[in-house]
């Protein structure tokens, strides 16, 4: 990945977001969308398809998580998210963000993130935290790191997304504790992994 300015919002390393998967996986076949059937490796990992989703014309969403591992449940997972619009831009996409995760500072005391540029403003690297409550009561906490680039299909943004999570205090005190390491070195396999030829489906959601 091209060399990032210095950071534009600069957040202490603590940051974690609890990204719940757009709908149930349970029932629904998985379509290959995007032409990336996978599996897809990322630091020594590699991560299979498991729930894909095509809201709307020009938006399509694909999650992958290693063998054993389920999107309801995970602990890790890749995703791609394609936004076909041509207006739109990373720099763009990533202020989205930012101002989603500020307007969540008011109920997620968790929520934290750093946010870089490209000096060609072509790529951006969001990584963040935070976390949720499930129907249990139970306190689920999720780091994410979000690629943006320019969509290798044409017009657009493609989003690729590497999200830890863990349940509960013992997983999430872990979590925690391999951040320390492992936050770097997963960003710089983000940065350096290389972007996915996309083979668009034809198809209308």
């Amino acid at each position: 990945m091209q060399k990032f300015m210095r950071p534009l919002l600069w957040m202490s390393f603590y940051a974690l977001l609890f990204v719940a998967s757009a709908a149930c996986a349970s029932g629904q076949q998985t379509k290959d969308y995007l032409g990336v059937p996978g599996p897809l490796a990322l630091a020594s990992t590699d991560y299979h398809l498991a729930w894909s989703s095509h809201p709307r014309p020009d938006f399509y969403k694909h999650e992958y998580v290693p063998q054993g591992q389920n999107v309801e449940r995970y602990q890790s997972m890749l995703m791609l998210d394609l936004l076909g619009d041509a207006a739109a831009t990373a720099e763009q996409l990533m202020g989205t963000k930012v101002a989603e995760l500020e307007q969540r500072k008011a109920s997620d005391p968790v929520v934290n993130y750093d946010a870089l540029l490209s000096e060609s403003k072509d790529q951006a690297l969001l990584d963040f935290v935070v976390s949720a409550t499930d129907a249990e009561g139970n306190t689920i906490v999720e780091w994410n790191a979000y690629r943006y680039v320019s969509s290798p299909a044409g017009n657009g943004v493609l989003m690729i997304g590497l999200s830890r999570r863990a349940y509960g205090d013992t997983e999430i005190r872990a979590l925690f504790a391999q951040l320390k390491a492992a936050r770097a070195r997963d960003i710089k396999a983000l940065a350096a992994m290389p972007v996915p030829a996309l083979k668009l489906r034809a198809e209308t959601p």
